[in-house]
């Protein structure tokens, strides 16, 4: 069967990273980075954290970002776009899985979540990955928005908050 494609679509050009090495006509490379990695931190909070890293080819010139992701994600929804994007641009990007999502479990006997845990985790995860000397900006999706916002209000030395 075959799929015709509008007239909007086609003046529209499309930006991807190559997975096979082949792009579709019309479709333009972004400049690539380091592939984000995947690594896991105990927190003094008592979470084994996941989270992601991806860090630019020379060096961390730019502030680093620490990306929040929204409801029913985890940290893998900003590896395949968002990450190699901003580390490409010179900066180190850090995205993590909060508490009880993806492959952050929750604290053995724990049921739910409290604003404040995620709160804590979010700062003691900056002050273990982030380097002491820079600031970061932290950027909350949609519900991670809201524990971006708390975690500013908390007193958290940022150099910028972005809110999607």
């Amino acid at each position: 069967r075959t799929v015709g494609t509008s007239a909007l679509s086609r003046k529209i050009p499309r930006v991807l990273t190559a997975r096979s090495g082949v792009l579709p006509p019309g479709a333009r490379m972004i400049a690539s980075a380091a592939a984000a990695s995947r690594s896991t931190i105990q927190l003094p909070t008592g979470l084994n954290m996941e989270y992601f890293e991806a860090l630019p080819s020379a060096g961390a010139a730019k502030a680093p970002l620490v990306l929040v992701h929204g409801s029913f994600h985890g940290g893998w929804c900003w590896t395949e776009h968002w990450m190699s994007h901003f580390a490409a641009k010179g900066h180190p990007v850090y995205a993590m899985s909060l508490r009880g999502t993806s492959s952050s479990p929750q604290v053995t006997g724990e049921k739910t979540v409290q604003l404040e845990e995620h709160v804590a985790d979010i700062r003691a995860f900056i002050a273990a990955v982030v380097p002491r000397d820079q600031l970061p900006v932290l950027v909350g999706h949609s519900f991670g928005g809201m524990f971006a916002q708390k975690v500013a209000e908390a007193g958290e030395p940022l150099k910028g908050l972005a809110l999607l």
